[in-house]
């Protein structure tokens, strides 16, 4: 959780038998001690100005974008993806981790096609290479 910091931080000792009373308190009163999927989007929305974007999804989002329901595009690996994205950006992307890249693109939403061969990803170039 990621928080603005607007005046001074108190460092009194926390009272950790009083921290524990009240926990087990609302336990016993069936409060709920998880976060849902609205708590997690919530927060997730909350720490956006906080996030730092890799490299790799900044070049996506500049030469490609996800295709959409029915409409003709290229069906790439995440591997062909990034290499594409080094040859026209002319930037050296380290390859992460295929997995970690292909996260990215599920984290984006790019439609993706389940084979034998792996995940290909439906996407459309928005932006010409530079040859």
């Amino acid at each position: 959780i990621v928080i603005n910091v607007t005046g001074p931080i108190d460092c009194s000792p926390i009272d950790y038998e009083q921290l524990y009373a009240q926990a087990m308190h609302d336990l016993y009163r069936g409060e709920r001690y998880w976060f849902n999927t609205e708590d997690e989007n919530v927060m997730t929305e909350n720490n956006q100005e906080f996030q730092v974007m890799p490299v790799a999804e900044q070049l996506f989002h500049e030469y490609f974008r996800g295709a959409k329901e029915g409409e003709e595009c290229e069906q790439l690996l995440a591997i062909e993806i990034l290499q594409q994205l080094q040859h026209d950006s002319k930037i050296h992307v380290s390859i992460c981790s295929i997995v970690q890249f292909g996260r990215i693109l599920q984290k984006n939403k790019i439609p993706s096609l389940h084979t034998k061969r792996g995940n290909f990803y439906k996407v459309i170039r928005i932006k010409p290479g530079r040859g």
